[in-house]
């Protein structure tokens, strides 16, 4: 991963949607992902083979997003530390 965004957007009321879809916030996600995997994003130069990840979730769908990566971070931590 060579860099990682994101944004809070608020769903404006349209004459199409219901009321429900009022002030609904979601999280807007994008990753950029190159064969030079680093992480210094003062020196980051997006080049034509790179490849753009873009997610749009809920505030349920983020809880869960973060609920996993936690998962994923305390086993990596669990392996590390038994090394």
């Amino acid at each position: 991963m060579k860099k990682l965004s994101w944004r809070v957007d608020v769903k404006a009321k349209t004459k199409s949607s219901g009321a429900e879809e009022l002030n609904e916030p979601t999280a807007i996600v994008e990753l950029v992902i190159g064969a030079n995997n680093s992480v210094d994003v003062t020196e980051f130069q997006q080049s034509k083979d790179d490849k753009v990840v873009r997610l749009e979730m809920t505030h349920e769908q983020l809880q869960e997003a973060v609920y996993q990566i936690n998962r994923i971070q305390s086993l990596i931590e669990k392996i590390t530390t038994q090394s």
